[in-house]
């Protein structure tokens, strides 16, 4: 994050965990230390409160990032100002006038109907890119306490933000230890192989009635019309193969 192409404001959010000398020796890195401890949400949810007004860009902690990264995600700001930009995103698919199991969704897309963004490769949040209830801790870490993903893309669908990709972005992921627990399971296996995506976007989609309703207008629309998972025309070419989901 110190290292790229374009200069930002590189913020820090820290929980119960104080941050090591090498981490307070980096001149350029701000840490915001004794935040509540609410997941991976840590890394939009104060900055939403700390900067309102401002382009917000997450990155997670356990990926190292290229060099022109940043650049990549503000040259796409700059011609879609209003769009949430995303490095890597997944094509959302439907099933009988509701949401396919995440599993079927469309993997690393280029573009498709309806876009959901993957927070791994980096997102960037234009101001006002959010609904209201997107910093409700006590919402999100019932509805959907261990992925933000759901939660925030959610959030832009109920106010009505559309997403794009980064054309020849960073989709795959160069995790700085594939092996390393943290002590517990990832939560990306508890997400996908332990259904838990499947569970949290049901209830996140069910507590909002606008979504539900967004939900069956846009199956309605760009579903087969035997109503299967939808694959609309072009969506295939968006979207590139892979022998396995890396999260």
């Amino acid at each position: 994050m110190l290292d790229q192409t374009v200069e930002a404001r590189v913020v820090l959010y820290l929980d119960k965990h104080s941050p090591t000398p090498k981490l307070r020796n980096l001149t350029s890195l701000e840490i915001v230390e004794g935040c509540k401890d609410i997941g991976s949400y840590s890394k939009l949810v104060w900055a939403l409160q700390q900067f309102p007004n401002d382009t917000l860009i997450t990155a997670d902690d356990d990926v190292y990032y290229p060099r022109n990264w940043l650049q990549m995600l503000l040259e796409q700001h700059e011609k879609y100002p209003d769009k949430i930009i995303a490095h890597r995103a997944h094509g959302v698919t439907f099933k009988n006038d509701g949401l396919a199991p995440f599993l079927e969704w469309h993997e690393r897309v280029k573009d498709a109907p309806v876009l959901f963004p993957m927070g791994v490769g980096g997102v960037l949040y234009p101001p006002d890119s959010l609904h209201e209830d997107a910093t409700n801790s006590e919402l999100f870490l019932k509805l959907s306490p261990r992925q933000d993903d759901i939660w925030f893309w959610a959030m832009a669908v109920l106010n009505d933000k559309q997403h794009h990709v980064v054309p020849n972005g960073y989709r795959w992921s160069n995790r700085i230890d594939e092996n390393n627990k943290a002590g517990g399971t990832c939560l990306w296996e508890y997400n996908i192989f332990g259904g838990g995506d499947d569970v949290q976007l049901k209830a996140v989609v069910e507590y909002y009635p606008k979504l539900q309703e967004w939900v069956k207008f846009t199956a309605r629309n760009i579903c087969s019309a035997n109503h299967t998972v939808a694959c609309p025309s072009g969506l295939d070419n968006g979207a590139e193969s892979t022998t396995k989901r890396d999260y």
